[in-house]
């Protein structure tokens, strides 16, 4: 796979305190009762930066192995239809109740994921969904993907809509082959948790 040439670097900060992470999961639980629309409205927010909100806190709450972390920000990649791309501006960034830091590197199905954190598939990829994850599934990459066959593919995080609000489901079986962990706090907070056994240990830690 060949290497991107298309991305955004947006510079903050990313040393994040207790008190922040309290805020960000605040954050995510605000998120999770937001209105969304296809239109904007007095009423809705626009799904898509509703879903940005989303992947941003999904950040706070992964742990990558020690190796492959980015202390300067978020390696957040994309393959398919970008709808981010207002959401994640600096001027958006900076509204962020928590400041981060995202570099976004949009992808071709034959682009290099590696240095990738987070992988976005859109929607417009669902054919290819099973192929991608296949090639990134032992890797330490958080996927994150819209459609219907996201979770049975391998992927970790659906974003999906439930009565007019975002909601997610988890794969914990792709979680613990990619080798990251995700936090508890965050686990209880998603719609679904698939792969989910009798012990706890290995499904997501405090932290």
């Amino acid at each position: 796979m060949s290497k991107s040439n298309s991305h955004t670097n947006l510079v903050c900060r990313r040393n994040f305190s207790k008190i922040e992470r309290f805020c960000a999961l605040l954050t995510l639980i605000l998120a999770l009762t937001l209105p969304v629309s296809n239109f904007a409205s007095a009423h809705s927010f626009p799904e898509y930066q509703v879903k940005a909100l989303f992947v941003v806190n999904f950040g706070f709450y992964t742990r990558w192995p020690e190796k492959d972390k980015n202390h300067e920000g978020l390696e957040f990649c994309v393959i398919g239809y970008y709808p981010f791309s207002n959401y994640f501006s600096k001027e958006n960034i900076d509204k962020f109740p928590i400041k981060t830091s995202i570099h976004v590197r949009k992808l071709k199905l034959t682009d290099s994921t590696d240095g990738c954190q987070m992988l976005f598939i859109s929607q417009n990829e669902e054919a290819n969904v099973p192929s991608i994850i296949k090639q990134v599934a032992d890797k330490p990459i958080l996927t994150i993907g819209e459609s219907n066959n996201f979770i049975e593919s391998g992927g970790i995080i659906l974003l999906t809509i439930d009565n007019e609000v975002v909601t997610f489901e988890i794969n914990l079986e792709a979680q613990r082959k990619a080798g990251i962990v995700l936090s508890s706090r965050f686990l209880s907070l998603a719609k679904k948790v698939y792969g989910q056994n009798n012990s706890s240990k290995d499904s997501g830690k405090l932290f």
